[in-house]
């Protein structure tokens, strides 16, 4: 079996994609087979249903799937460029129904932050919305609502299909942006490039590339 890994953006696998190590071949929409090793990269799209559409799709190949991408901080102590390794996900509608990511992955996930000199933050929560976070006020009312520290559009869903097709599925995330400290995605009063999501997303794919290496190795 192989394994998969998944970015919900392209923007966030734009340092996997243009890497020779992995000799990627394009395979259906959003879809790149290693060469050279024995990885799926999967590009998901943004939101729920193209999450649990691309990963029921990958999860017929794959023993282990690894989700790596960005994600929103909903309280201003979380700074810019944090790597989280959540070990429980939950949906912003519905925060009572929890699902959880593989405990041997997440911890093969911070070996390897490890090994990298990656300071992470584990054992956070976090919340699925349906729409990008773009203000203090909506970052503190989900993080009351949901008692989640960060948020994404895709991950909820994502182990909701891990369950569902019985494939350990782990989940590292990088903080692209913080409205909570009114850092939005898309703020453009500022020249700061802690307000730039495509910016900070191009820095976090860079990262992403070394730890995709160990996991394909």
């Amino acid at each position: 079996m192989k394994t998969g890994i998944v970015c919900a953006a392209k923007s966030e696998a734009a340092a996997l994609l243009s890497c020779g190590f992995f000799g990627w071949r394009k395979s259906g929409n959003g879809f790149y087979r290693s060469g050279k090793t024995d990885g799926i990269l999967c590009i998901s799209g943004i939101g729920r249903e193209k999450a649990a559409e691309s990963f029921s799709a990958l999860a017929q190949e794959c023993g282990k799937i690894f989700i790596l991408g960005t994600c929103a901080a909903l309280v201003p102590e979380i700074p810019i460029f944090t790597f989280c390794l959540p070990n429980t996900g939950v949906r912003h509608e519905d925060s009572a129904n929890t699902f959880m990511p593989d405990r041997k992955l997440s911890a093969e996930l911070a070996d390897i932050l490890s090994s990298l000199k990656i300071n992470f933050a584990p054992n956070l929560k976090l919340v699925e919305t349906e729409k990008v976070i773009t203000s203090k006020e909506q970052a503190e009312d989900l993080h009351c609502r949901a008692n989640a520290l960060i948020a994404d559009m895709e991950s909820a869903t994502f182990l909701r299909q891990a369950e569902a097709h019985h494939v350990p599925t782990a989940i590292l995330k990088v903080v692209s942006d913080n409205p909570a400290a009114g850092l939005s995605p898309f703020d453009a009063k500022t020249n700061s490039s802690v307000n730039r999501w495509a910016e900070n997303t191009a820095k976090i794919s860079s990262d992403f590339l070394a730890i995709a290496k160990l996991l394909l190795s």
